[in-house]
C-alpha cells in the first residue's frame, strides 16, 4: 500500500484499554505503538485487525481510529513504548467442570517481571479489590492473567486502578 495513513471509523472514539460499551470506567488510548496495538488486536481488541496492523508496520504508516460521530480518535504511529503501564484489560467468561470463570487478561506496556513477593502482595490487593478467591495466577512477558469465580465492574474497576497505581 503506499497511502499517507489508514483511518479506521468506528462507533467509539477511539481504542479503549477495555470495551467501552461493557465498562463505564473504560478509558481511550491516545496513542499507541505498532507491536502495543497489535498485541491488542491478537487478545481481542474489536476494533484493531492483526493484518492490516503488520502491513501498516512494516511500512511505518500511521493508523487513525476515530469515531463516526465525530468525537475524538486514537493514533497509532509509533515504534517503541518507554514506560511500564498497564495498558489494556480482557475478560472472558468460561465454563470448566460446569463452573463458571471469569478470566482477565491484563496486558502492559513493556514486558512485566513480578517477584515472587510483588506476586503475592499484588495476589492479596487483587483479591481484596475483587472481593473474591482467584483461582488462577500468570505472569508471562507483557500478560498477567488472573482466574476467579465471581466479578463485577465495580470490582474490575478496583483491580484497574490498583495496577495503574502499582507502576
Amino acid at each position: 500500500i503506499d497511502v499517507e495513513r489508514v483511518i479506521i471509523y468506528t462507533d467509539v472514539d477511539g481504542i479503549y484499554n477495555c470495551d467501552p460499551k461493557s465498562y463505564h470506567f473504560a478509558k481511550r488510548i491516545d496513542s499507541l505503538s505498532y507491536d502495543d496495538a497489535e498485541k491488542m488486536a491478537f487478545m481481542g481488541a474489536k476494533v484493531l485487525f492483526p493484518k492490516t496492523l503488520r502491513h501498516i508496520k512494516d511500512k511505518r504508516i500511521p493508523l487513525v481510529v476515530r469515531s463516526i460521530h465525530g468525537k475524538g480518535e486514537s493514533l497509532v504511529w509509533k515504534n517503541e513504548t518507554l514506560q511500564r503501564k498497564p495498558l489494556a484489560l480482557f475478560v472472558n467468561r468460561t465454563t470448566r467442570s460446569e463452573e463458571s470463570l471469569f478470566e482477565i487478561k491484563v496486558l502492559f506496556s513493556t514486558e512485566i517481571e513480578i517477584q515472587k513477593k510483588e506476586k503475592k502482595e499484588l495476589l492479596k490487593k487483587t483479591e481484596n479489590a475483587l472481593n473474591t478467591k482467584i483461582s488462577w495466577f500468570e505472569q508471562k512477558e507483557r500478560v498477567l492473567s488472573i482466574e476467579l469465580k465471581s466479578l463485577d465492574e465495580d470490582k474490575l474497576k478496583s483491580f484497574w486502578d490498583i495496577l495503574e497505581d502499582s507502576q
